[in-house]
């Protein structure tokens, strides 16, 4: 699969593909390896933690580190990204050495090779991978110094790599480096070569393509016909393989859909997943989204409620005062919420003193409660909490529930970004500018 194909596998259309890369990437396989660390890298809900896993499970794998840093430089779409993939590829080639050469060598070519130091470097590289016997760099660099792309002028050229490399490729060519050399061998020598390719190609049609190709060459119809054959017993034997689907596709036509997100959820909450209930307010909670269903969220959410503790206390608090107004009251219907909010913030934990500072802010109807909201972010904020700082500093400031007071204000945020808040700042610069500095 291509790295694009890759990343945009869902759990809902293909379970089938991603659980085989995540079972072929915990068993080592280098390939797998790499396609998952790209789609834990694309999915902006994946924890740090997991990212610093797989980096770690790539890093002492060069042919991963290849495979990863090859499909960065296919999904770069812009001049900025292409030019940190082409860095991360000198990275990968300064730690792995000649066996990233190619690859680093046709990554340049497709960007930078106009510039005469960089074309140099290409040359280097292509010749300290060609004295290893590689075929494909020995083809590239012989293109690459071809006068012209005539047949005569490639041919002149391939003539001239070929007698720096053909010592090389008799003790340790690989398959496209034998290939490489059968046109200038004399006819003694040939078909010991084409033994040795025979032995060492993949069980593919490029391969199979290549031998045809080096046949004709040698004017040899009877063995180009056998292995254009050979091609199409590759391919599936018929010209509608040629549609590249992969048995997996054909095996999954007309077997029934994959599970859609609700019924993955419904399933987690019959297994008792934890968190199950949370994510079923997600995707029933969010206007935006096509399953919004406010009865079902409050449900949900008041599931989660009878059970709350510590963290899902306050989850629950921060879900409710920022729901839909149709969720929020059907969830009044049942519950009286400012007294939930209210015995949770008088239990002392600084961040349901904020949420129900909060909850008395965004629903306030009368001055005093106004005043209550400053009140109880000033004790979240003096118990350290510093999103209760910056609200605190925006009441300050303007006047919100208490008397202003630009220094008391300037004070609280200056705090909190010194644990660093990302809005304290900002906001300092608002009130600044607000009183006349």
């Amino acid at each position: 699969m291509s790295a694009s194909d890759i990343v945009t596998l869902s759990p809902f259309r293909s379970p089938e593909i991603l659980a085989k890369i995540q079972t072929q990437a915990l068993q080592g396989r280098t390939q797998a390896r790499a396609e998952l660390a790209q789609l834990m890298q694309s999915n902006p809900l994946t924890s740090e933690a997991a990212l610093r896993l797989w980096a770690k499970r790539i890093s002492p794998s060069d042919k991963a580190l290849e495979t990863f840093v090859r499909m960065e430089m296919e999904l770069a779409r812009t001049p900025a990204e292409r030019a940190l993939a082409i860095e991360f590829f000198r990275r990968v080639y300064l730690n792995n050495g000649v066996t990233s050469a190619l690859d680093l060598s046709v990554a340049l070519l497709e960007d930078q090779a106009r510039e005469p130091e960089v074309a140099k470097d290409i040359i280097k590289m292509l010749t300290i991978a060609g004295n290893r016997g590689e075929g494909a760099s020995i083809r590239l660099k012989s293109r690459l110094l071809a006068k012209s792309t005539s047949p005569e002028d490639y041919a002149a050229s391939a003539a001239i790599i070929y007698d720096e490399f053909k010592d090389v490729i008799e003790e340790r060519g690989d398959f496209l480096g034998l290939i490489f050399a059968i046109p200038f061998l004399p006819e003694s020598r040939v078909d010991d070569y084409f033994d040795r390719a025979a032995s060492l190609m993949g069980c593919e049609n490029k391969d199979a393509d290549e031998m045809g190709d080096a046949y004709a060459l040698r004017q040899d119809p009877q063995m180009v016909y056998h292995w254009r054959n050979v091609v199409l017993d590759f391919d599936g034997g018929h010209l509608l393989s040629k549609l590249k689907l992969t048995d997996n596709q054909v095996d999954l036509f007309d077997a029934g859909s994959a599970p859609n997100v609700r019924q993955v959820v419904a399933r987690n909450l019959t297994e008792g997943e934890p968190n199950a209930d949370m994510r079923r307010y997600r995707l029933t909670g969010n206007p935006d989204l096509p399953g919004f269903d406010a009865r079902a969220a409050a449900h949900h959410l008041m599931s989660i409620l009878n059970v709350a503790r510590d963290e899902e206390l306050i989850w629950v608090m921060s879900s409710y005062r920022t729901a839909h107004k149709d969720v929020r009251a059907l969830v009044d219907q049942r519950w009286d919420m400012t007294a939930v909010l209210r015995n949770a913030a008088n239990a002392g934990d600084n961040r349901t003193r904020f949420e129900y500072a909060m909850y008395l802010r965004d629903n306030a109807k009368t001055p005093d409660d106004l005043s209550q909201s400053t009140q109880w972010l000033k004790k979240a904020a003096e118990g350290g909490y510093d999103d209760a700082m910056v609200e605190l500093g925006f009441a300050l400031g303007f006047g919100l529930g208490t008397q202003s007071n630009k220094s008391a204000a300037l004070d609280w945020l200056a705090r909190a970004e010194s644990l660093g808040h990302p809005r304290a700042a900002g906001l300092a610069q608002l009130i600044g500018a607000f009183y006349g500095k």
